[in-house]
């Protein structure tokens, strides 16, 4: 190899040599972050797929927000009517198990004369609480409507646990209902009112009938009318099976001719308002399956369907936002089935605090 060929050999791989040191101690590119108006502009920055999730908060990028799925709420409206039983029953044969002793005791508070008439309309307002698809949380009533149109009445229902509030109020928060049931079965039909002389059917004699016949098929539910301690539980003679509940210092409650009483239901057992203690039977001194109830006030029986009962608690703010809720709930659900003959479902969706 001749000199001058050696040369330009020697001076190409130095230079080579000086090119690959220049681009390894190149500084790397230094980090600017998203500008103030990128920031405005979008809530999430675009972040690369190569820094984790530690680096980009060091680094001042904000991660990726995960997607948290919230319970939908879904609201649906079941159409009822009054039989000729004067029993409340809803047109969709799914829904049957949607109407219970409430439903019939608000009936009553909403209806003018006191007792809804054979054939009377209703719409009952239900959500649905999901957490995920196919996947139920709770269904509960949100309100009872009666009549149409102008001359339509509402109630709503309000549930506040810091409170202990469960009860039925207007849209301006004036309770529908008293702080017990007026009706512990879901049954129109009074087949016996109070009186202080009746003939008795059985044994033909005069005697007081201290209390309210409620004329149900055998097997229905039962209802305590409201919170209290059971003081009595089993057989009493012509009474057959019934229960006695205390409520507070002044009222007594008692249910007569049961045909089995509720399990757990014993002398002591805390009961709540709208509980199942019993189902309707004919034990006893009984001519067919009916519900006697009766009502003792300091000691004295009253007629159950005219005594005064203690009034509802007032709302305090949390219920009132609650109460608000409710109404909102069931006024666009009722206007979405006002002209509809079936079931209808509106899908809504609240953050996992507010779904009810």
């Amino acid at each position: 190899m001749s000199l001058s060929n050696f040369l330009v050999i020697a001076r190409i791989a130095v230079l080579s040599i000086l090119v690959a040191g220049s681009i390894r101690c190149a500084p790397a590119r230094p980090f600017v972050p998203p500008s103030a108006d990128a920031a405005t502009s979008s809530s999430t920055f675009a972040v690369d797929s190569e820094i984790s999730s530690g680096d980009a908060v060091d680094r001042g990028v904000a991660p990726e927000t995960p997607v948290v799925d919230r319970p939908r709420v879904s609201i649906d409206v079941v159409r009822a009517r009054v039989n000729s039983k004067r029993q409340i029953v809803a047109l969709d044969a799914a829904a049957k198990a949607t109407v219970d002793s409430r439903v019939a005791a608000v009936a009553r508070e909403l209806a003018t004369s006191g007792t809804p008439a054979i054939g009377t309309e209703l719409r009952l307002v239900f959500a649905t609480t999901d957490a995920r698809p196919g996947s139920k949380i709770g269904r509960r009533l949100v309100a009872v409507q009666i009549g149409s149109g102008a001359k339509a009445r509402r109630a709503f229902h309000v549930v506040d646990e810091a409170s202990g509030i469960d009860g039925f109020y207007d849209a301006s928060g004036r309770p529908l209902e008293r702080r017990l049931l007026r009706y512990p079965v879901a049954h129109l039909v009074v087949s016996s009112r109070f009186a202080m002389s009746r003939k008795h059917p059985i044994t033909k004699k005069h005697r007081p009938h201290l209390g309210v016949d409620f004329a149900a098929p055998r097997g229905t539910p039962v209802v305590a009318v409201g919170d209290g301690e059971v003081i009595d539980a089993g057989w009493d003679g012509p009474f057959g099976r019934h229960v006695r509940i205390r409520h507070g210092d002044d009222i007594v409650t008692a249910y007569a001719h049961l045909d089995r009483i509720a399990t757990g239901v014993r002398v002591g057992t805390r009961v709540r308002r709208g509980e199942t203690i019993g189902t309707v039977g004919a034990t006893g001194l009984a001519t067919g399956p009916h519900l006697h109830f009766g009502v003792i006030r300091n000691g004295k029986y009253v007629d159950p369907l005219t005594t005064t009962l203690p009034p509802a608690p007032a709302l305090q703010p949390a219920a009132l936002a609650v109460l608000r809720a409710s109404v909102s709930d069931a006024e666009l659900a009722l206007t979405a089935a006002a002209d509809d003959d079936g079931t209808v479902r509106v899908a809504q969706t609240f953050d996992t605090t507010t779904a009810r």
